[in-house]
This record gives C-alpha cells, structure tokens and sequence, in this order.
C-alpha cells in the first residue's frame, strides 16, 4: 500500500485521538479571538473553548448553518489579518449572500496535502497525466484538485466550462439572456442574406469580421 504521508496516515487510535483534540482546542482559541465568532458562540451557550478538555466535549459546541456564514459576508468571521489571506473562493449566491472562503498559505498546503493523500491512495504517481474536471472560477472545487496534484508534481490538463455544458448552465442562470441569443441565431441567415446585397467591397469587409469572430 502507498502512502503520501506515512507517519500521518499509520499512526495508532490513541495518537490519532490526541492529534484530534489538540486540533480542536488550537481551532477554537482561534475562533475565540475573533469578536464576531464569539458572540455567535456565547448567543448559543457556548461558554469557553477552554472547556474543552476532551473529543466528548464536542457535542457542547454549537453547530453553525449556512446563513450564519450569509449573516459573516464578506470576512467577518476571518481570524487572521487580511495581508496573510493568499486565496478567495464564494459560492455563486444563486440562493442568497454568496459564501466567501479566504485561505492563508497553511490552508492552501493543508488542502494540497489531503488532496495529494487521495490521489496516492488512488494509485496516482508523480509522473502520471491529469486532467481536473471541476471547473476553475469563483467555486474553489477545480482548484483543491490542482494544488493537490501540483504537490505530486505530475503534468495537469486543467478543464473549463466550455461547450453545451456551460450553454445548459448559462441558460438555467439567465433565461432572458439565453432566449435572445436563440432568436439571435433564428435570424442570423436572414441578417447574412440581407448583407450579401451590398457591394463587393462590403462583402470582402463583412467576410473578413466574420471569420475572424468565428477564429475567436
């Protein structure tokens, strides 16, 4: 069996266990030091991350939803200056506020490692071809797959949203927009015809435009 990080990944129950909850007690303190993260906290009787003392106290933190993170827009809930953020990624707000995700470099290593752990487990090796699906924008999915195997230091054929996939999406976020390049493309033959009566010289010109739009 292969591992991307051995002593991580074999350690036993026990060790993994205390690894856990000082984890846990690091996260919180840091959650703590932040003023809005710590009303939320004590609104919820949440007293003290120093209560914490073992993985059972887990069930004594509250949970947060998705609209306490719509409620933090843009950083509210950000615990580390803004000069260390190297990363941002946002849900696309189809549904309300968008959802902002900063990372520091300590989170980008951090998800390069894991994702670097999944690919190793896969069976991928250093050297091997790769080619990301996810989509790189605004949702951070394609980009945990590029730093992660930018880690195994293999060759990457990123994908875009390109084609009938990204037409069918388009269309779905904006249904006037997509019906009016339909009865664009209705009326195209008609509008070409209509151009073709003009002089020659007008013709050469549009000709040239259009294969140079359809090159683009």
């Amino acid at each position: 069996m292969q591992f991307w990080n051995r002593e991580a990944e074999t350690m036993s129950r026990d060790q993994l266990a205390d690894v856990q909850l000082k984890g846990l007690q690091k996260s919180l303190r840091r959650v703590w030091s932040n003023e809005w993260s710590r009303r939320l906290l004590l609104s919820r009787g949440f007293g003290n991350p120093e209560d914490v003392k073992s993985l059972d106290d887990l069930k004594r933190i509250p949970f947060l939803t998705k609209d306490d993170f719509r409620d933090a827009y843009p950083l509210q809930m950000c615990t580390v200056p803004r000069q260390e953020l190297l990363e941002f990624h946002m849900s696309s707000g189809s549904t309300g506020t968008p959802v902002v995700m900063a990372y520091t470099k300590n989170d980008l290593n951090q998800w390069a490692d894991c994702m670097a752990r999944c690919y190793t487990m896969a069976g991928l090796e250093a050297g091997d071809a790769f080619q990301i699906m996810p989509t790189f924008g605004l949702f951070n999915g394609g980009f945990g797959c590029y730093h992660g195997w930018q880690r195994q230091s293999g060759p990457i054929r990123p994908t875009t949203e390109t084609g009938a996939n990204s037409t069918s999406r388009a269309a779905a976020r904006h249904p006037r927009k997509a019906e009016a390049k339909r009865r664009a493309e209705r009326t195209a033959p008609a509008r070409r015809r209509y151009s073709d009566k003009g002089n020659s010289a007008n013709q050469r010109t549009k000709g040239s435009a259009e294969s140079v739009c359809i090159k683009n």
